[in-house]
């Protein structure tokens, strides 16, 4: 239904996005109508969901017939703009294969500046390393190599011994801790500049301690 009503998005108006709602809603109170420029976007969403999602059946249908298939279908969702690319004066922005559920396409930040393209590579790696441990551990990185990486019983814990072993590197560097991290370790992490700090959980109390 959404791919008939998109094909005549001449005449019809097609919402296949929560987000468009308001959109709508206020081009009809301002306008009693809704814009030809805006219906053509909509329908063009419409269109990009319809081929992720024939993409995965393609996909699924596919998958072991051959090592190398004839054809490849790859879908991509963007997650967010980036402060910059690779370096400050070019653009970026983050996408996500639609076929990936994991924390780099959910993650949520609760605090600072836009991410930019390098701290998108560093929190992936100080992430995966962070979760390969069972125990409590933490990763601090800078351009995509370890400075220092740590076991213990909480998250301070864990934090101190990671700075421990590059005081230097760790500054202005990802520090990515698999354990919620309490005002303790917060209260140690403010008293050094650091771009990222990522965890799965933040208690109030430690969003709340400024440098």
């Amino acid at each position: 239904m959404l791919r008939a009503a998109a094909k005549n998005f001449k005449d019809v108006v097609v919402l296949s996005d929560k987000k468009d709602y308001e959109k709508v809603m206020n081009e009809i109170k301002e306008n009693n109508c809704v814009s030809f420029k805006l219906r053509k976007t909509l329908a063009g969403k419409v269109f990009n969901l319809m081929s992720a999602y024939d993409a995965a059946i393609s996909n699924f249908l596919l998958e072991g017939e051959e090592e190398y298939p004839e054809y490849l279908s790859v879908s991509y969702k963007k997650i967010q703009d980036l402060r910059y690319g690779e370096n400050p004066h070019q653009g970026a922005a983050y996408y996500s294969s639609t076929e990936f559920d994991g924390a780099m396409n959910s993650f949520e930040i609760l605090n600072g500046k836009a991410l930019s393209y390098n701290n998108i590579k560093d929190l992936d790696i100080a992430w995966k390393v962070a979760c390969e441990f069972e125990e409590t551990a933490c990763c601090a990185l800078k351009h995509n190599t370890p400075c220092g990486v740590a076991v213990g019983e909480n998250s301070k814990e864990v934090y101190l011994k990671a700075y421990d072993a590059d005081p230097v590197s760790i500054f202005g560097g990802i520090v990515a801790i698999n354990r919620k991290i309490d005002k303790a370790t917060a209260e140690e992490m403010v008293k050094i500049f650091l771009e990222v700090v990522a965890a799965p959980d933040f208690d109030e109390d430690a969003l709340e301690v400024k440098n």
